[in-house]
């Protein structure tokens, strides 16, 4: 399912046991296969999940900033950028430029493996959940009309 996969991106040291420990990748890409768009999760600084969906420049919502976006998705968009640092892929062949739209497992109601919060107090959000949060948001682009 997966073209690119990346483990030990985080240093889990300091986190404690939890179901994140029978997660080992920290970053996955792949294509969507429904709506033929990048896809990503990524594990953010506190080990929780990251979800993105790569758009281009025939898409309504290019470079348009994620707070501008009506989509639901996990805690709501937080996120819109080109390719910058761990949350680009690698393109075969094509150059064309991609504007990640993006959402975080890192909201009040969430915990993770850094977290203060307590698992009484927040989800873990897993591996599987981004997964799925991240195709229904590719799902959701695919038919997004931006109102210019």
């Amino acid at each position: 399912m997966f073209k690119e996969e990346y483990t030990n991106i985080n240093d889990r040291s300091k986190w404690s046991h939890g179901p994140w420990d029978q997660e080992p990748l920290d970053k996955a890409v792949w294509v969507d296969p429904q709506t033929g768009l990048d896809c990503m999760i990524k594990r953010n600084t506190t080990g929780a999940w990251c979800g993105y969906v790569g758009i281009t420049s025939n898409h309504s919502a290019f470079r348009v900033q994620y707070y501008e976006i009506d989509i639901d998705t996990h805690g709501g968009l937080t996120y819109s950028n080109h390719c910058s640092g761990d949350i680009c892929h690698l393109h075969d062949g094509d150059e064309d430029e991609t504007w990640w739209l993006g959402f975080d497992c890192c909201h009040s109601f969430d915990t993770s493996p850094l977290s203060l919060r307590s698992f009484d107090y927040g989800e873990y959000r897993t591996q599987q959940y981004a997964i799925n949060e991240v195709t229904k948001l590719a799902q959701s682009l695919k038919n997004y009309l931006h109102p210019n």
